[in-house]
């Protein structure tokens, strides 16, 4: 199998997936909908609105997203070998914007739980969660700063905390697609130069990465303004240019 009928398999896949939590989140927004126009159990009609609610807000994004994605991998934006450096990518506040109603929409969820005391300890685990997440999310909607910078020197990805990764450290690179979220991990000759750079946690997470297909420093892409072929392409182009010898 090619690796452009593994993109197509894990695009195909991933509309599936979000169609199918599409329409059972619709059906139960409906649901409770009813619920409540009935007046029926109020507290469990709006837990039911509220939390479906956000999966239906997550899954139609996702799902708008990866149809964008295709289109933008069909159409080549521009040419790598252009002189068009250095590239600044912006994350997308849609994305973050989507998945913050989302988590809102949970958070509600488990106030409605705490408030109704249907199931308190479960409404507080979901509120602290969400609720964080939540405010994760909101500073990444008003955050100006690029995520992604790529320039003749080499890459920075402002989430992995190591800063700019240069070109002759990189000897290769390589896509991985988790339930239609694309990563492109970077083969460092030495890691560990860009890894002590991490608290020690950090450290442990990033080491774990290559026992799930993973490299120790991976650019995620979720919420980037530009198509992961694009990036890949962008990328091969600078190793190849900056190989030893």
């Amino acid at each position: 199998m090619t690796k452009r009928d593994r993109a197509h398999l894990v695009e195909s896949e991933s509309t599936q997936m979000n169609v199918c939590v599409m329409l059972i989140s619709l059906a139960f927004v409906f649901a409770g909908w009813f619920l409540i126009w009935n007046g029926r159990d109020p507290a469990v009609a709006w837990m039911t609105t509220a939390f479906f609610g956000g999966c239906l807000v997550i899954a139609t994004w996702d799902l708008m997203q990866t149809r964008l994605r295709g289109s933008l991998a069909r159409t080549n934006r521009f040419d790598p070998n252009d002189n068009f450096l250095p590239i600044v990518v912006k994350r997308s506040v849609g994305h973050f914007f989507a998945y913050m109603i989302g988590s809102g929409c949970f958070v509600c969820t488990g106030t409605l739980m705490i408030l109704s005391d249907k199931a308190p300890i479960l409404g507080w685990a979901t509120v602290a969660f969400f609720g964080l997440g939540t405010i994760v999310l909101l500073v990444q909607v008003v955050d100006p700063r690029p995520r992604l910078l790529i320039d003749e020197e080499g890459v920075f990805d402002r989430t992995l905390g190591v800063g700019p990764i240069l070109w002759s450290d990189i000897k290769g690179a390589y896509v991985v697609s988790v339930h239609g979220l694309d990563f492109i991990c970077l083969v460092v000759r030495d890691p560990s130069v860009y890894l002590e750079k991490l608290s020690p946690l950090r450290r442990k997470l990033a080491s774990a990465n290559c026992a799930l297909g993973f490299m120790e420093l991976n650019l995620n892409l979720a919420g980037l303004k530009m198509s992961t072929q694009d990036l890949l392409r962008l990328i091969g182009e600078r190793i190849e240019e900056h190989k030893p010898g």
